[in-house]
């Protein structure tokens, strides 16, 4: 019994996501990218002027109280900051000489979960406007839009890269006005709502736009990740699993189902997901270890555990709980 309560207290350690100090400013791989002492994280995706995804990795900066840090998306646009307090952090992005810099500011409130909260965002490149260069790409999703709420929208984008979320809402919200059926807009209004944790009106934004397109991606995986902090574990399953469906190259979907499926105590499909996002991603994939290793944990299989542990504190060897996760390999290894 006792046996069974240790095992069950680190599984919850280990799903949590609380992560810690790093230098002022380093290169940090994807993925597990801890910041500082908090137990927040930004979850980031970065899209084309055409929003379809990135095909190369681009750079990102996060601009925080303590300093800079650096990491690279993926090839399908995605990063992740953990290790986030509360405060107010910028998102920077280059993309190379053939996109224009571009910049998000995140919010993150106290958040009531004290396993902290996962802040989604996304950011759409511009192209540079040189000779060599088209001045305009045209995106599919917003064929159709009349031209004031399209205006509307561009405007909440920019309010909402500078911080400014009030803004973002009335001009988020007046865009619908004109446009009744801007499933963008929508799914806008659900992130800023998640990023200032007004979470019951963030499930009403994201419901809202899959009502219009229930086969968008963007707000399918967002809908599923307010389920998982809502620990709606049951309907964050059938969210997430429609989240990779739609776009099966997205490794943020496939681990983040992974996490719940391991929850939910269905692990021969945890662990599938939660090494495809390991493939999407790379090795530097840092939380995937840490959750492969409270999967393994979980079903008893001790070796394997202790050593995706370790690969999580190699990337990660400032995590917040990275003393007490050596003493639980240590003990693992000597009563396995």
């Amino acid at each position: 019994m006792k046996r069974r309560f240790f095992f069950l207290s680190l599984i919850g350690l280990l799903l949590a996501l609380t992560f810690s100090a790093a230098a002022q400013e380093r290169e940090v791989g994807l993925g597990g990218d801890a910041v500082g002492e908090g137990n927040n994280a930004i979850l980031g995706t970065i899209r084309l002027p055409s929003r379809q995804k990135l095909n190369l990795r681009a750079s990102v900066q996060l601009s925080t109280p303590r300093g800079n840090f650096t990491t690279y998306s993926d090839t399908n646009g995605s990063f992740v900051f953990n290790g986030l307090r509360t405060g107010t952090y910028r998102v920077n992005i280059d993309a190379g000489k053939e996109y224009e810099l571009a910049n998000e500011t995140v919010e993150i409130a106290q958040s009531p979960r004290s396993s902290g909260s996962t802040y989604t965002i996304e950011i759409q490149l511009r192209l540079k406007q040189t000779d060599a260069l088209p001045p305009r790409v045209v995106d599919a999703s917003l064929v159709g839009i009349p031209k004031p709420a399209l205006d509307l929208y561009g405007e909440a984008l920019k309010s909402k890269q500078k911080g400014d979320f009030k803004t973002a809402l009335e001009q988020l919200k007046n865009a619908i006005l004109l446009h009744a059926d801007f499933t963008l807009a929508y799914n806008e209004l659900g992130l800023i709502y998640m990023q200032t944790n007004q979470l019951d009106e963030a499930e009403t934004a994201f419901q809202a736009a899959l009502k219009i397109s229930s086969r968008s991606c963007a707000p399918i995986f967002n809908h599923g990740l307010l389920l998982t902090q809502r620990k709606q574990f049951d309907a964050a399953e059938t969210e997430l699993r429609r989240a990779v469906e739609c776009d099966e190259s997205s490794a943020p979907a496939h681990l983040y189902l992974g996490r719940v499926l391991v929850t939910l105590r269905k692990y021969d499909e945890a662990e599938k997901h939660i090494l495809r996002s390991i493939l999407l991603s790379g090795e530097g994939f840092a939380l995937a270890h840490r959750f492969l290793g409270a999967l393994y944990l979980e079903q008893g299989k001790n070796e394997q555990g202790v050593k995706e542990l370790e690969k999580y504190l190699k990337l990660e060897p400032n995590a917040k709980d990275a003393e007490r996760l050596r003493e639980t390999i240590k003990r693992l290894r000597n009563n396995p």
